[in-house]
């Protein structure tokens, strides 16, 4: 297809292209504009099946094509995600605590103008960003597809969900977001301090976060957890029958508290039904009771276990 007709290509040359040989007779190649239009096709389908509009300006669009291709639609990875909203005509010098530089990519999904947000490109301080060319379209950009941040003081290694459904439209559908496979450390601010999201917890951020001021291991002591829940324990000072005596929890329990109790005693078994009463339980402490009233009664120590939060 590439030489004339009377030279049988397919079987000496197996259809590629030559530069001849004079002394065999045999012609150079000739660049046919239907064959030069097969390869522009072929490239041209690999840019536009990435989702891509080709560019004559923008020589990189095949790179970005495979690239695309190779990562897959749903696989969209920026450097930062905005915090609050953007100021897209100026959107200063650092999101998220990182310093940006020119070509940056960012997620905007903040913006109270919903059809605003998507993913751009950072060119200046006070330079509008520009949608990345590779998430300016409903192909790059759908509903249910990830992005994935790398960096940033909030949302380094998180990853967030068009949560959209149908056909997108980008500048003109409203796009939300919706932070997906993420922990987090909550209620009090020595365990936020630690927060993770989506990425593993070492063993010493999790010793970090349970540690410190959120840990007694006391004969008296409290656990603070991740989530806000608290764990106490303790035991009274010996308790003869009948006697009681406050207890004051180790940290105060926010807004709940429950209370259990058991009876040390030494010597003989007593009467079941003579157990260690609590009463007067609150988020600050409660009163524990020796409730030993037979004859007999034994003097003791009330072990106690609270949970709340």
């Amino acid at each position: 297809m590439k030489y004339p007709v009377s030279v049988p290509e397919v079987n000496l040359y197996g259809g590629k292209f030559t530069n001849g040989d004079p002394l065999l007779g045999i012609p150079r190649s000739i660049d046919r504009a239907e064959d030069m239009n097969r390869v522009y096709d072929e490239l041209i389908n690999v840019v536009t099946g990435a989702g891509l509009t080709p560019s004559e300006a923008d020589n990189t669009q095949l790179l970005q094509a495979i690239t695309n291709l190779i990562k897959g639609p749903a696989d969209k990875i920026v450097r930062v995600a905005s915090t609050a909203a953007i100021n897209l005509t100026a959107p200063g010098a650092n999101i998220d605590g990182t310093a940006m530089v020119a070509g940056d990519t960012f997620l905007e999904k903040d913006n109270a103008t919903l059809a605003d947000r998507g993913v751009y490109v950072w060119n200046g301080a006070a330079v509008p960003a520009t949608r990345d060319p590779l998430a300016d379209t409903g192909a790059e950009l759908f509903g249910g597809m990830i992005i994935r941040v790398k960096e940033g003081t909030a949302n380094a290694d998180t990853n967030w969900q068009v949560t959209n459904d149908g056909v997108v439209t980008i500048g003109v559908t409203g796009l939300t977001f919706a932070q997906v496979g993420s922990q987090n450390f909550a209620s009090n601010a020595e365990a936020q301090a630690f927060a993770v999201t989506n990425k593993p917890i070492s063993p010493a951020t999790l010793a970090a976060a349970l540690q410190g001021s959120n840990q007694s291991l006391a004969d008296n002591g409290y656990q603070k957890l991740p989530g806000g829940l608290i764990v106490q324990w303790g035991s009274t000072a010996s308790l003869a029958a009948e006697a009681e005596g406050a207890v004051t929890f180790p940290v105060a329990f926010p807004s709940v508290s429950k209370v259990m109790a058991t009876f040390t005693y030494t010597g003989a078994r007593f009467d079941s039904s003579q157990v260690p009463h609590v009463r007067e339980k609150s988020l600050v402490g409660f009163t524990a009771v020796n409730d030993q009233v037979a004859a007999g009664a034994k003097t003791g120590i009330i072990d106690w276990f609270a949970i709340g939060y």
